[in-house]
């Protein structure tokens, strides 16, 4: 029996084809749709691997996706990746996060400080309330709040770990971590000393220059 005796016949075989080759057309119809949807989203710059806090982009870094209308925040970089390249980021950022601009500063913004060979370190402050009287541009000496001392009685002596290091960013501005996290930029020899001591114990900030005698 051919196909188109088939379906030129009334009954339960042509019902059958029929609704397959409905359901055939509804599914090819849906994914055209989906297609064009996704066409028409939005491309914007986003993260192509982890990247830590105080690192400066490169072209690797970054990717480009769309993503539908509603999850794009205002602050979106853009979709040009080569925007991204050259800035330094705030805070931590991952694989797939889409880039804004309130999470990159200006690969020049050492440069302001008058700091040659400066580096940018990312701070997570033993007390971190003290941030929150941090701004940008003061200047501060980093302290370790851990004097080595078994004596918990005793009260503790902190030692300076570097001196004169200049308050970039205080953290991302956009949740609650801006009280937690702080970026500062130091000239590399001392900035190396921080990001080693900062691994084996607590660090704190002691605000210096015009601002401490304000």
């Amino acid at each position: 029996m051919s196909f188109l005796h088939v379906l030129r016949t009334p009954g339960h075989q042509r019902s059958v084809i029929l609704r397959r080759v409905t359901a055939a057309v509804l599914l090819v119809a849906a994914a055209a749709s989906a297609l064009a949807s996704t066409r028409e989203q939005p491309r914007v710059v986003v993260m192509a691997r982890d990247v830590a806090a105080g690192e400066t982009l490169a072209l690797s870094d970054v990717s480009v996706a769309r993503v539908p209308s509603s999850a794009l925040p205002a602050t979106a970089l853009g979709s040009n990746p080569d925007d991204a390249v050259g800035r330094v980021l705030v805070a931590a950022a991952s694989t797939g996060e889409i880039l804004t601009s309130t999470r990159l500063l200006s690969s020049d913004l050492i440069a302001d400080f008058g700091m040659e060979d400066g580096h940018l370190i990312p701070l997570t402050l033993a007390e971190p309330e003290i941030a929150r009287n941090l701004h940008h541009g003061d200047t501060v000496n980093i302290v370790s709040t851990d004097d080595g001392s078994d004596d918990i009685s005793a009260p503790t002596r902190g030692s300076t770990i570097a001196r004169g290091a200049r308050v970039v960013s205080v953290g991302t501005g956009e949740d609650d971590a801006r009280t937690h996290t702080l970026l500062v930029a130091l000239p590399a020899e001392a900035a190396e000393a921080v990001a080693a001591a900062s691994l084996a114990q607590p660090l704190t900030v002691v605000i210096v220059g015009d601002r401490a005698h304000s």
